[in-house]
């Protein structure tokens, strides 16, 4: 084979100038492909690790007029006061014991007729005796039985507490409607000096406007004082003939 030459500058073969081309082709890639790993490398800065703030806690002097206007807005903002129940429980409102329904009285038990004695035949008469029992008898007096009237009963604490004599207001009635009406019972409040600031309905007695007169007369009651502020006890009515529009 032929060695493969070539011309200089001046006319001059020289051989192997190929290999020295290809050479250097190769080293200026190499030099090319260097700089371009070193412009487009990617540098991630070191990771920093940053330690949280230290916990800082601020007092308030309330002797401090300068936090008058915080403390101000902290109260306005409670919100204590927005959900506060205003609705007042009494403390003794569930103290009172169970008093089962068979205990009081609803209605007066019919008595036992009395047994009936076997038929006798009357004697034989005397036609005067006939004749005369013909006449017109005289009238008979009926003797009207006194009507019932309503009665209240007190239980619990004010079982024993007495009213005020005199002061007791006379009950009416009038505006039932006839029908049959179960006892109503009624949990009242009873202050120290003896007036009933509460009466609630327990039980109704199936009639509205009975009802509505009961509680009034509760509410015209009057206890003998007490030392309690407040007391609580349970009152059951029982009606008579007065709630059913009967007279006197």
């Amino acid at each position: 084979m032929k060695a493969v030459t070539a011309t200089g500058v001046w006319g001059f073969k020289y051989p192997g100038a190929n290999s020295r081309i290809l050479a250097g082709f190769l080293f200026l890639s190499l030099l090319a492909h260097a700089l371009a790993f070193c412009l487009f490398q990617i540098i991630y800065p070191p990771p920093v690790a940053i330690a949280p703030p230290p916990a800082d806690v601020s007092l308030l002097d309330l002797s401090n007029p300068a936090y008058d206007g915080l403390r101000r807005w902290i109260d306005a903002q409670d919100p204590a006061f927005i959900y506060a129940s205003r609705e007042s429980v009494p403390e003794d409102l569930l103290a009172s014991p169970y008093q089962p329904s068979y205990a009081g009285i609803r209605s007066t038990p019919k008595a036992v007729a009395a047994a009936t004695p076997s038929v006798v035949s009357p004697p034989a008469r005397d036609p005067l005796s006939i004749i005369g029992s013909a006449a017109a008898p005289a009238p008979m007096r009926e003797n009207a039985a006194a009507p019932e009237l309503s009665r209240v009963r007190f239980s619990g604490p004010l079982a024993g507490r007495g009213l005020d004599p005199g002061k007791e207001p006379t009950p009416d009635f009038s505006g039932a409607s006839g029908a049959i009406l179960e006892p109503a019972r009624f949990l009242i409040g009873v202050t120290d000096k003896g007036e009933v600031r509460y009466a609630f309905l327990q039980s109704s007695s199936g009639d509205k406007a009975v009802d509505d007169a009961a509680e009034a007369h509760l509410r015209q009651m009057r206890f003998l004082p007490d030392a309690a502020p407040l007391e609580w006890g349970l009152a059951s009515f029982f009606w008579g003939n007065d709630a059913y529009g009967e007279k006197r």
